[in-house]
């Protein structure tokens, strides 16, 4: 998974995503990002959350702008999340995350 930070070879690691930063995209969309399912849909004003379930062991909420063009998809669709490399940190798994500003956006 891309993201700045460095975390030595082999070892584990987190990645840190804000949700505003995702991108989802229809599955069909070309080679970018990760597949995932989308497992909820909620809307809230002025974004929508999708809840997106990614191989099955991970789930991250992607928030977009209710805009009139965007990219919607059903519940249960299958689609891509991508992210730009300057918009994700990796860390270490031994960083204490709850240390770190809260972000509902990442759940592992």
């Amino acid at each position: 998974l891309r993201g700045s930070g460095t975390v030595a070879a082999g070892a584990r690691a987190v990645l840190v995503l804000r949700p505003e930063k995702l991108l989802v995209l229809p599955e069909d969309g070309g080679a970018a990002g990760v597949p995932a399912t989308v497992a909820d849909i909620v809307y809230v004003g002025d974004v929508t959350r999708i809840v997106l379930d990614i191989a099955s062991t991970t789930t991250v909420t992607a928030k977009l702008a209710n805009r009139r063009g965007n990219y919607r998809p059903a519940l249960g669709a299958a689609v891509r999340v991508d992210w730009a490399v300057e918009e994700a940190m990796i860390l270490p798994a031994a960083v204490n995350l709850s240390t770190m500003t809260s972000n509902p956006g990442v759940r592992a």
